[in-house]
């Protein structure tokens, strides 16, 4: 929680703070706009302040260990928060994108490498999902200390992370007004950057659930009608007059002048693992902050929307991220496409990112987001792939270190992913695809990433309106079924010899299941000890009443894996209720219902006729007797 503690700038220029209480030199040139030479360059200097998270590489939690990390690192550019498990960074004065990304580069590898030698981490999230047992550390000075005894569980709870981005506004004035007049576009600032889906161990359901967090605070939000600079001195007084906050750095606002430094400050956004989401955010306010100032100069009225239809948008925002629909601010309050909304903004904004020499960066970050999704849909993905939500925190790890990258914005896209290559992948081998996935790939390049994303989304929700979910021992909430999309293809020459083998192994299965019940001639022959069987929690005295009558296992689950070498191995055995066969069916459905450009071959077998297959083999096994 970014604050401003102190009066004097951190280092030359618009952005940073000391949050020790140090007085810094004040800045040897003065980078910032003048308000009345008219000239199209100002409001060029842009800075950054990250918070990250402090986590332990074993546990993979949240751990009180900052200080640790600030010893070894420089004042001048990392500081403590008000929890000991956040370190912030402050980046030089830049005046291009470029100049930004190198410092947020720089700062962060610099945190990485302190934080290796100490056996921990740093996270670039709005939350990670897991910490420590125990109350949280604040900081001890008197300050925080002070703030704990006053918030209680607002700062006990504040484990959360964002990232603000200043544009140099040298006139108090001005800098007031521009706060009000970028409100409308606030929401998809912070549908881009959401990176908190996970709070206290559990999924929260939304994109950004720092949000809904950061919210609590009594000065945080919509700062309401302030007219200058004057009227927003005199709101602070008031406030503090109020004992609710005790210094100007405890205003909160989504957006504001900041309290110590010349610039527009934007804070709603999370904090975000890929320096390329922070980039593109910087861009795009800057930006923001121009056309306000080229409209405010040309008598342009504001463009107003009223604060509950605002309040709405944000919370939108924070709730689906880039995976759902935004508000179409300030047009009106209809729900459009995410990629809509953002597409939209960056258009408006063009001749303005033109004028700074961002406009093909820009574009070029926009698409690789949107194509990308949202920071908190990678994390739900990496952890439905497991379910564990460590693996959340891995890859938030990573990704802040860089390790993970999509294509280099700007870099010609791939024809047939040239650049991918891993010895045990399926798809694309050394020599290319292979021709059995040809009509797939065909059909997901014709789609495009940004619309698979879409449709990933619609598996969710239908399966949500559907119930396809299932059970885990000691989770009190229930999962969704894991569905790929993508199909993976089984060449007809490897059925033939795989079906041969999956069939001879369920007979083999059954066979075990007729023989443990009976004579247990496995146990007199020494191939299972009798142990095994008699301490089996799967055995029951009534599955001696069948005898040897009829086949016991009517549906068989076999899970098939592929080695390196391409040759397949069975991963486990399944002996399974009827149920199973239910996700089979419906994942089919489901699959064909929301991507129905993926081809079908011809000779496929319905799964509709599956529930027939059971019924006159679960009738076959029936005693003669049975209805």
């Amino acid at each position: 929680m970014a604050d401003n503690t102190t009066n004097a700038p951190t280092y030359d220029g618009p952005v940073g703070r000391s949050g020790n209480g140090r007085t810094l030199p004040t800045p040897r040139t003065n980078p910032h706009l003048s308000l009345d030479d008219g000239d199209p360059a100002d409001l060029a200097t842009i800075g950054v302040e990250e918070e990250f998270h402090v986590v332990d590489l074993h546990t993979r939690e949240l751990v009180p260990r900052a200080g640790e990390l600030l010893d070894r690192l420089p004042a001048a550019s990392f500081t403590a928060e008000l929890h000991r498990s956040v370190v912030e960074t402050n980046t030089a004065v830049c005046r291009t994108l470029d100049e930004i990304r190198a410092e947020l580069t720089r700062l962060r590898q610099a945190a990485v490498q302190v934080a290796d030698r100490a056996g921990l981490g740093i996270v670039a999230a709005g939350t990670v999902p897991l910490r420590a047992d125990g109350d949280p550390s604040v900081t001890p000075t008197s300050r925080y200390r002070r703030m704990l005894d006053e918030y209680q569980m607002l700062a006990r709870e504040q484990l959360i992370c964002g990232a603000q981005v200043h544009v140099g506004v040298s006139d108090r004035d001005l800098a007031v007004a521009v706060t009000r007049r970028v409100q409308p576009w606030l929401p998809v600032l912070l549908a881009l950057s959401t990176s908190s889906p996970y709070w206290m161990g559990q999924d929260s359901g939304y994109a950004s659930v720092r949000s809904l967090v950061w919210q609590r605070w009594p000065t945080a939000g919509d700062p309401g009608e302030v007219t200058s600079a004057a009227d927003h001195e005199a709101l602070v007084a008031e406030l503090i007059s109020s004992e609710t906050i005790t210094d100007p750095a405890m205003i909160y606002f989504d957006v504001r002048p900041s309290a110590h430094v010349p610039t527009v400050e934007l804070r709603i956004t999370d904090a975000n693992a890929d320096v390329e989401t922070i980039v593109l955010l910087t861009g795009l306010f800057r930006a923001l902050v121009r056309r306000e100032v080229a409209a405010l100069r040309a008598g342009v009225e504001r463009t107003a929307v009223r604060p509950p239809v605002l309040r709405a948008a944000v919370w939108r925002a924070a709730r689906s991220g880039l995976e759902g629909d935004l508000l179409d601010l300030p047009r009106s309050a209809r729900p459009v496409s995410a990629a809509q909304a953002v597409g939209r903004l960056v258009a408006d904004l063009r001749p303005q990112l033109e004028a700074t020499g961002d406009w093909e960066q820009v574009s070029e970050l926009t698409r690789y987001a949107l194509e990308r999704g949202s920071s908190a849909a990678r994390q739900r993905r990496a952890y439905q792939r497991r379910g564990r939500l460590a693996d959340v925190v891995d890859l938030l790890l990573d990704e802040t270190r860089g390790w993970v990258r999509g294509p280099l914005p700007g870099a010609p896209t791939p024809p047939e992913l040239a650049t991918y290559a891993d010895a045990g992948d399926e798809v694309f081998g050394p020599a290319g695809p292979q021709p059995a996935y040809a009509p797939i790939l065909a059909a997901l390049r014709q789609l495009g990433a940004g619309a698979l994303r879409q449709r990933e989304h619609d598996r969710d929700e239908e399966q949500r309106a559907r119930g396809v979910t299932f059970s885990v021992a000691g989770e009190a909430s229930t999962r969704l079924f894991p569905v790929d999309l993508v199909p993976r293809v089984v060449p007809a020459a490897d059925w033939r010899t795989l079906r041969s083998g999956l069939v001879q192994r369920a007979r083999a299965l059954d066979a075990f299941l007729r023989d443990v019940y009976a004579d247990r001639t496995v146990v007199a022959d020494g191939v299972v000890p009798s142990w095994v069987v008699e301490s089996s929690p799967g055995l029951r005295p009534t599955g001696a009443l069948m005898g040897r009558r009829g086949t016991r296992a009517q549906v068989s689950g076999t899970d098939l894996v592929r080695d390196p070498d391409g040759g397949w191995y069975v991963l486990e055995d399944n002996l399974r209720v009827p149920s199973g066969i239910g996700y089979a069916v419906q994942n089919r459905r489901l699959t064909q219902a929301v991507l129905p450009e993926l081809p079908v071959p011809e000779d496929l077998l319905p799964a509709d006729e599956t529930p027939a297959m059971l019924y006159r083999a679960l009738v076959a096994a029936a005693p003669a007797a049975a209805d």
